[in-house]
């Protein structure tokens, strides 16, 4: 009988910082992005300081560009696509239907 010696160990830590990839993987697909849409004047939302935000509606945006690494603000660039409503057919956003009693 062989002796598995990884047995009860946990395996190493995963590095945390982004990675960058060799190639790219293939397809735009990667590059869209499905977003909340949030009215932070009516929520008072100031940075990570709110919780319990309702969304005013979901959307998705194809990135432009890589985005940035903190040096020019972390920032990421975009393009709208479409706005998500409940029961396209890509089944992104249902509507759930809660019955009380």
């Amino acid at each position: 009988m062989m002796k598995n010696s990884n047995w009860g160990k946990s395996p190493p830590p995963e590095n945390p910082a982004p990675q960058c990839l060799a190639t790219s993987p293939a397809g735009a697909d990667r590059r869209v992005i499905s977003a909340a849409i949030v009215n932070c004047l009516e929520w008072g939302v100031r940075g990570n300081s709110v919780n319990n935000v309702r969304s005013e509606a979901y959307a998705e945006f194809f990135l432009t560009e890589p985005a940035g690494d903190g040096k020019e603000g972390g920032e990421i660039f975009a393009e709208f696509i479409r706005k998500i409503e409940p029961d396209d057919s890509d089944g992104k956003l249902r509507r759930i239907v809660q019955l009380y009693r």
